[in-house]
């Protein structure tokens, strides 16, 4: 199935492209797709402890499984002041 990606600050720098559309297989979760990212892109894994992932514009955590056509996406924390 495919699922959107997109990147944000640092993640876009590292990984060089805003989005891209990744096929995973079906019953694959969050926590197995951003593993797969960073097979493909190995710069994340130093940024993998400081990631946030939002799925479909929600806040996505690890054990969700993904769906065909989700939209995730990968940035910093947030921070405020």
């Amino acid at each position: 199935m495919e699922i959107r990606v997109r990147y944000f600050a640092v993640h876009k720098d590292e990984t060089g492209v805003s989005e891209e559309t990744v096929t995973v297989p079906e019953g694959t979760t969050v926590e197995e797709l951003v593993t797969m990212l960073i097979d493909l892109h190995p710069a994340l894994e130093g940024l993998r402890k400081d990631t946030m992932v939002s799925v479909n514009r929600g806040v996505g955590s690890g054990d969700i499984v993904l769906e065909e056509g989700d939209d995730v996406a990968l940035f910093p924390p947030i921070q405020g002041g």
